[in-house]
This record gives C-alpha cells, sequence and structure tokens, in this order.
C-alpha cells in the first residue's frame, strides 16, 4: 500500500529500479506523503539516499555537509564533477576493479 499509494509505484515499476521519478529526489526533499510511504517500507532517510537515490539528487554541498565527501573524492569525484554531472572513470567500473582503499 504504501508503495503504491504514497510512491506512486505499480508492480512493473517496482522491479525496475530507476524507473519512478521519485528516486531522483534525496529523502529530505520528499513531500511529506512520500516519506510517510519510505517510512512505511521500513526505509529511513540513509537508507533512501544511499540505496534509492544512490545521492543523486544532493549536491556537492551536501556530499560535504552530511561527511561523504571523502568517500566520493576517493573515487575521484569533486565538487565540480559531482555538481556537473562529470562522473570520474570509477564510475564505470566493477566492484573488483576498484582499488581497496576505494571499496572501503
Amino acid at each position: 500500500v504504501y508503495a503504491e499509494i504514497n510512491l506512486g509505484y505499480d508492480r512493473k515499476g517496482w522491479n525496475k529500479p530507476g524507473t519512478n521519478d521519485v528516486e531522483s529526489w534525496s529523502y529530505h526533499d520528499l513531500y511529506e506523503n512520500e516519506m510517510v510511504g519510505a517510512q512505511g517500507l521500513g526505509i529511513d532517510n540513509e537508507m533512501w539516499d544511499c540505496h534509492i537515490n544512490h545521492y543523486d539528487g544532493y549536491w556537492w554541498e551536501d556530499i560535504e555537509h552530511f561527511g561523504y565527501a571523502q568517500y566520493f573524492n576517493e573515487l575521484g569525484w569533486s565538487a565540480e564533477a559531482w555538481d556537473n554531472g562529470e562522473p570520474p572513470e570509477t564510475d564505470d567500473l566493477y566492484w573488483d576493479e576498484l582499488t581497496s582503499r576505494q571499496q572501503a
């Protein structure tokens, strides 16, 4: 019920991550009813931003504010690259191709 009513998912969209527009919003940008829907599914703000939104709804200043910049820097991201949507080479790598520091 939460997924359908509050977040706008249907059976087809639920099984295809990245196809629902709500996934492009960071948790703090969701409408109240969308937050209620996420919470009803057991998804809190940290889970949403990491596993649903993948931080795509963040500006670099948000990345810094929440203390994630060091991890994104390790993957080759910078403020300019992030805010301009210019991914580093690591964006196309598989897990096993990342260095141990990048995996940490």
